[in-house]
């Protein structure tokens, strides 16, 4: 199946995703399911995953069904009726392939556009199909005894009860064996089964018995030199005949699939499955099944289960031989063909169950790295990098010849190997040929998908990918040391996957020179890694890898990652090549130890405890003075699933932690990193225990906001105790929701608060419309919790002084609530302070919503409060008649608020013309700075980011501006492309220096320097 760029529900100029679909009779799954006909049921807890006649068992994730018809008591039958015709309800390659594409199509519809691409067919014919066991020399035996691979349950098995049909076929059988052999027996010892990957072939026919038996032969002996050669095979002249069949007049004569089999053992036995469908293909082109831009119902026609209509509209599982190079060149001249704009990207997402078979000449070829390619002689070479070098199979080379020429026209190929044909593990070959491919195609290796859930995760990784390579990749907002120093950046490419952490030298006036320092990335080994990284065991100590409990892996795991050990290794170095054919790097760039950054991504300098607002706390001076020399680290989180820190001065690798709930996860090599589980932001804090000893702890949130954690440090400044740990499956922060905007992210750290001596995080979950609050003891883990009465949507913001919590929510409202450190008597005493109306409306009836940014601020002792939604800032001040609003402030206008309404005041400052909020909003006295994002014209456009300024007491631009290069800021800033992010601070010689950033920024800009505020005193690091 070929996929192409996002359809009609998205943007006109997103990137055209062509899906590419081998939909060849090594896709089939429609087969009756049980070896006897007429059962077709499975047992429970399996489902069998067919080629043809393939079966790759597979353990069914929680909640997958079939798709029309479950069953009862863990049996679902493999077909079922579906008014006048059969329909495929097995867990089939083709139906799997179907539920994948359509879960992802769900996410990225509205952002990407796509399109299905098949082979070019002719008018499919309907077959019953046969599975074949070829039997040892002398012919069949029988067992009671099972031993997978070498015996297969016995089709006669108690025939005599079996349905009038069975019970003719294996009657008749039953005098080459012995009656009672053929009855008593469980079990049939073979030589090979066509279900065996290496063979993954099928028996098409109609009018056959549902068991029959050729013998006598075969003509030839074998199919093989030196009764065959190649060009025999290219001809289309192999076969292989018996004289004799039981029951009579069965098929003795067989020819190959594009499996390249034919069966010639002594004893040949043939077991009915179901229906399946056959027909000529094109050898060079394909045929475009769902246009690009088609609604969403030609998909889900596209997508259904297959049927025994032969005149239905889903894919079918059809084609004689798998024509890959002509369904790509197909898939090209499709492409090149469609209007685009001028930078619009366009992407192949080729999905196969087999390799290619039928080259550009019409010419068969047995698969790569089967039996009879192998028998035939054929030999293929790749290069380090997996190119491929030479290969004696045209289908092979002109596959890689026509992936060659899409990416020679900017078209990358991703490359989706699906079930035991292309496994590594029992086909090392295809696995070389399915990277070599992805090499080609400039997307570096391919996904291999065993199973549902790896198959719907390698769709979803790749769709992410094309969506993030829209855009420059983002670096996370730059952060800088106090005091001059360095400054950090960590930035990353989507393709192959690399990601970097660089330090810039900053220089006594804040100005960071252009030339990095030093790459803590590639300062990285695996033997660093393997002294470094930890997690948690099941009481929440934190230790090495290679000590956390075998349970928190997951193991026994997949093929390539079967034990706590493998696991280990892959992730200390993901070079690691224990496990032949089994590559780990996961699309990561060869040598590259460090993932993507996401915008979700966090980073933090942590040095010594030095909180001035804690110096008269009791105990607090004597702790800092005893941690003076804990070590000074650059602390950020990655999509790795590590929360990493280095040596602040050298990069050198300190240590590295995963939650136990994200090890479990990390089997899952070549999809793991897409899931971006480190996605939220953490703090640092000092905080005493209810014994009054103090302590410095990382306070954190993880997995979009569904995770949050509290780890205490010992004196080098490493994780020792996780003090709490709370997951919450399916939830979100409640602020910065990028779906509301398109630009911001949905990170937000806990927030904290001291009540004495002992600090509190607070932070909000989200779980579909309910959002519930959390305050945890810092140093004792000890947590209360409430349902709050709406559902809330801000970023969460405090008031240290009087331990208040604002907060918004989906409507519009503005709440206050105090902090006690119980949940539930808080959330009572919740106070709406404000609902967000829109200026424009004179009577002040429509709400604005949601309300993304909330923040509290005092300035000569009046209190402010302000809330940010899409495209709106509104400031609130309090008086005799409670809180009032001030001023608005729009990408149209500024508006003050006079009695009772809002009226447009060209003295006030506007929003940038076209923007929306793309970060979190930062304070400095009366200075507000608010991040924006205008999006582009075009999908070639990354938009622009800009800091628009507001004065909080006046809603005018700031009669103290910052300064740029230094003369005075006098009017919103453009600061580059991509959406604009909070910026960070650092303390300079000439006052306070904004680190500006945005995610099209990928070097350090100049600071923007705020030297009117007077006295020069200790900033917090506050960066979310």
């Amino acid at each position: 199946w070929l996929c192409v760029s996002p359809v009609s529900a998205a943007p006109t100029t997103a990137p055209q995703v062509l899906l590419a679909v081998t939909n060849s009779e090594s896709m089939d799954g429609n087969t009756s399911g049980a070896i006897m006909a007429g059962s077709g049921n499975l047992p429970a807890g399996d489902q069998t995953l067919y080629s043809s006649s393939s079966p790759v068992f597979f353990s069914i994730p929680a909640g997958f069904t079939p798709p029309l018809n479950a069953g009862a008591g863990g049996v679902a039958p493999y077909t079922v009726a579906c008014g006048t015709y059969l329909c495929d309800n097995s867990a089939s390659r083709l139906n799997l392939a179907k539920a994948a594409i359509s879960n992802m199509l769900s996410t990225y519809y509205s952002s990407l556009n796509f399109g299905l691409y098949t082979f070019k067919i002719g008018a499919p014919s309907l077959y019953t199909t046969w599975v074949y066991y070829m039997s040892q020399p002398g012919g069949f035996t029988f067992t009671h005894v099972l031993n997978d691979g070498t015996t297969v349950p016995n089709p006669c098995f108690n025939y005599p009860l079996a349905t009038a049909t069975v019970l003719t076929n294996c009657a008749a059988v039953a005098p080459l064996y012995g009656a009672t052999n053929i009855n008593t027996f469980e079990y049939m010892r073979i030589l090979i089964s066509s279900d065996d990957p290496t063979v993954n072939d099928v028996l098409y026919a109609s009018g056959l018995a549902s068991v029959f038996v050729t013998y006598g032969g075969p003509t030839p002996a074998t199919p093989y030199p030196p009764n065959r050669t190649i060009a025999n095979y290219n001809a289309g002249t192999i076969s292989s005949a018996y004289n004799n069949s039981l029951p009579a007049n069965q098929a003795k004569v067989t020819s190959p699939t594009n499996a390249g089999y034919v069966p010639y053992s002594t004893h040949v036995m043939s077991v009915k499955r179901g229906f399946g469908y056959g027909a000529s293909q094109d050898a060079t082109t394909g045929s475009i099944n769902v246009a690009m831009g088609s609604a969403a119902a030609s998909f889900t026609n596209a997508l259904l289960p297959e049927t025994s209509n032969p005149n239905s509209t889903e894919i079918k599982a059809v084609a004689g031989q798998s024509a890959v190079p002509g369904l790509l060149n197909g898939a090209r001249s499709y492409l090149d063909g469609l209007t685009k704009a001028t930078c619009q990207k366009q992407y192949v997402v080729l999905l196969t169950d087999g390799l290619p078979t039928l080259d550009l000449a019409n010419r068969p070829w047995p698969p790569v790295g089967g039996i009879p390619s192998i028998s035939y002689g054929m030999t293929s070479t790749y290069n380090n990098d997996g190119s491929l070098n030479t290969s004696t199979t045209t289908a092979l080379t002109d596959t890689i010849n026509s992936i060659t020429s899409l990416a020679t026209d900017k078209i990358n190929t991703y490359v989706i190997g699906l079930g035991a044909g292309v496994n590594s593990t029992a086909n090392l070959e295809a696995a070389k040929v399915l990277k070599a491919m992805a090499v080609a195609g400039k997307t570096n290796d391919f996904f291999p998908a065993n199973d549902p859930s790896s198959l719907t995760a390698a769709f979803n990784s790749i769709a992410q990918d094309i969506y993030n390579q829209t855009s420059v990749s983002a670096p996370v907002a730059p952060i800088s040391v106090k005091n001059g120093g360095l400054e950090y950046q960590l930035i990353s490419n989507p393709s192959p996957v690399a990601g970097y952490v660089t330090a810039f030298p900053v220089q006594s006036n804040g100005t960071a020179s252009t030339t990095a320092q030093w790459d803590a990335s590639s300062l990285m080994t695996g033997a660093s890694r393997t002294s470094a990284l930890m997690s948690t065991d099941s009481t929440g100590v934190v230790m090495a890898l290679a000590s956390v409990d075998a349970a928190a892996f997951n193991a026994p795991g997949t093929a390539c990652a079967p034990n706590k050990a493998a696991i280990i290794s892959f992730v200390n170095d993901p070079s690691y090549s224990g496990i032949s054919g089994c590559d780990y790097k996961g699309g990561r760039a060869a040598g590259t130890f460090l993932s993507t950054f996401s915008t979700q991504n966090s980073a933090k300098y942590i040095g010594p405890p030095s909180n001035a607002l804690l110096v008269g706390k009791s105990g607090y001076a004597n702790y800092a003075i005893s941690q003076a020399s804990r070590a000074k680290q650059l602390v950020f989180t990655n999509n790795d699933g590590f929360l990493y820190a280095i040596d602040a001065a050298t990069g050198a690798l300190n240590w590295g932690w995963t939650p136990r709930s994200v090890l479990g996860q990390m089997q899952a090599y070549a999809t793991f990193q897409s899931k971006r589980l480190m996605d939220g932001s953490f703090t640092v804090v000092d905080a005493a225990n209810t014994s009054s000893v103090w302590g410095s702890y990382i306070v954190g949130s993880a997995q979009s906001g569904a995770e949050h954690y509290i780890l205490q440090l010992d004196s080098t400044g490493k994780p020792t105790t996780v003090v709490y740990d709370s997951v919450i499956t399916g939830g979100v922060a409640p602020g910065d929701q990028a779906s509301t905007t398109g630009a911001a992210p949905y990170r937000q750290p806990p927030q904290l608060l001291y009540m004495g001596s002992q600090a509190y995080m607070v932070y909000v979950v989200n779980f579909g419309t309910l959002s519930t609050i959390y305050e945890v003891n810092v140093a004792t883990g000890v947590v209360t919790a409430s349902v709050l009465p709406f559902t809330s949507s801000a970023t969460l913001a405090v008031d240290q002084q009087s331990n208040t919590l604002w907060l918004g929510s989906t409507t519009g409202a503005v709440y206050r609530m105090p902090v006690t450190s119980v949940a539930a008597a808080d959330a009572a005493n919740l106070t709406q302070i404000a609902t967000m109306t829109d200026p424009t409306d004179a009577s002040n009836t429509t709400t604005v919503k949601p309300v993304l940014y909330v923040g509290y601020v005092e300035s000569k002792g009046i209190p402010y409060v302000y809330a940010v939604s899409k495209n709106q800032l509104t400031l609130y001040s309090i008086n005799r008649n409670g809180w009032v609003p001030i001023f608005a402030a729009t990408p149209t206008s500024g508006y003050a608020y006079s009695g009772s309404t809002y009226a447009a005041n060209a003295a006030l400052t506007k929003w940038t013309v076209g923007s929306v909020v793309s970060d979190l909003p930062r304070v400095d006295g009366t200075t507000l700075l608010l991040p924006v994002f205008v999006p582009g014209a075009t999908s070639c456009d990354l938009g622009t980011g800009y800091y628009d300024f507001f004065d909080i007491t006046s809603g005018k631009f700031p009669t103290v501006p910052y300064k740029l290069d230094g003369l005075p800021i006098t009017q919103n800033l453009l600061i580059g492309s991509g959406p604009a992010f909070t910026p960070s601070i650092t303390l300079t010689q000439t006052g306070l220096a904004l680190n500006t950033g945005s995610s099209g920024n990928l070097t350090p800009k100049k600071p923007l320097v705020n030297n009117g505020l007077g006295v020069v005193r200790p900033i917090t690091w506050k960066q979310f």
